[in-house]
């Protein structure tokens, strides 16, 4: 389950990044990176399996530490998107100092600063995903509260409100510009789809898993190639996601290291992708002529070079930092596998 589960990790944080890239680019031909307009489907599976993966982690244990839940998500979480964060604010006053414009730098001001760098799950957001880690603290919270107050069917009843509450804003209150645009998006229901996959697998009651995945890989392919309908991204997104999600829990493939090694990659993937695109666009633009977004082939090269700067990241920087913050977890019990796969 966990080899499959990293491949779609990375799967997901790729199909972002090719979202985001296409997205200067002017419409019309088709094009394979065309393909990816609504290549943010990568997000709701991420929700997903953030909601298996929590699950899994807290379900086999008596009691929940509170404490010890949040410092794990902390050092997993905040130190790589601060420092992500401030580098990227960094390039962008450099940017702007030598008279280039920058969309962070323009959002720049106390207020977006302070949401940023505290993730609040509010508007304005500086960085462009920032929004989903948002997302995914306040589902850490929900749950461990909730958890420790009525176990899972507590979990359960607690992230139905927060849906239903989501649910309500976006259709009776929606405001584009909103503060609580993040904290009540109705995708939350994802996280509810993940938590019901994972109490299907303890269970041992996942079943054409293989049915399952075929038909999230074309509910995903419908996804990327027709237009929306009308049903909510938690729908239209949120279903193929769990469809493929539960498929993927329940096949006993074995992924090859290499595999492995991408899906551990995923979430610098996920965070520096962004950064990345605009510093090879600003370099290229500057140093050789050329605008990236120009040539579908350097698009693609650029997402080449994203994969690998994000693997060798992850050698070189991310296990060392991990391996150094669980070594000063004073007292905190031996991670399972599940734990150390992580949701981003």
């Amino acid at each position: 389950m966990i080899g499959n589960i990293q491949v779609l990790r990375f799967v997901a944080a790729l199909m972002v990044a090719l979202y985001h890239i296409q997205l200067p680019v002017a419409r019309g031909e088709l094009t394979i990176l065309s393909l990816f307009e609504r290549g943010s489907v990568g997000v709701d599976i991420f929700f997903v399996i953030s909601g298996v993966v929590i699950y899994l982690v807290s379900a086999s244990k008596d009691k929940l530490l509170i404490g010890e839940f949040a410092s794990k998500r902390f050092w997993r979480i905040y130190p790589p998107y601060i420092a992500v964060l401030c580098l990227a604010v960094l390039i962008a006053c450099m940017q702007s100092a030598i008279g280039g414009t920058s969309q962070t730098y323009n959002a720049l001001s106390i207020e977006s600063l302070t949401v940023s760098a505290l993730l609040l799950p509010l508007s304005p957001q500086i960085y462009p995903i920032a929004w989903t880690l948002t997302l995914e603290i306040v589902f850490y919270g929900i749950f461990c509260l909730a958890f420790r107050a009525g176990g899972i069917r507590g979990v359960i009843f607690a992230l139905l409100a927060w849906y239903m509450a989501a649910k309500t804003y976006s259709l009776y209150l929606h405001d584009p510009d909103g503060p609580m645009i993040w904290f009540l998006h109705s995708v939350v229901l994802e996280f509810l789809f993940g938590v019901v996959i994972g109490i299907l697998y303890q269970r041992n009651a996942v079943i054409f898993a293989p049915l399952a995945a075929l038909a999230g890989v074309a509910g995903v392919v419908l996804v990327l190639t027709t237009e929306r309908i009308g049903l909510g991204r938690e729908i239209e997104f949120g279903l193929p996601a769990a469809l493929l999600v539960y498929g993927a829990v329940g096949l006993r493939w074995r992924v090859p290291s290499f595999g492995l090694l991408a899906g551990e990659s995923s979430y610098i993937l996920y965070l520096i992708h962004p950064l990345l695109f605009s510093i090879t666009a600003v370099a290229a633009a500057r140093a050789l002529g050329v605008d990236i977004y120009a040539s579908e082939a350097a698009m693609l090269l650029t997402v080449a070079g994203l994969v690998a700067t994000a693997m060798a990241l992850t050698v070189w920087v991310e296990r060392p930092y991990i391996a150094w913050y669980k070594s000063r977890m004073v007292g905190a019990p031996r991670q399972t596998k599940v734990a150390a796969s992580g949701t981003f």
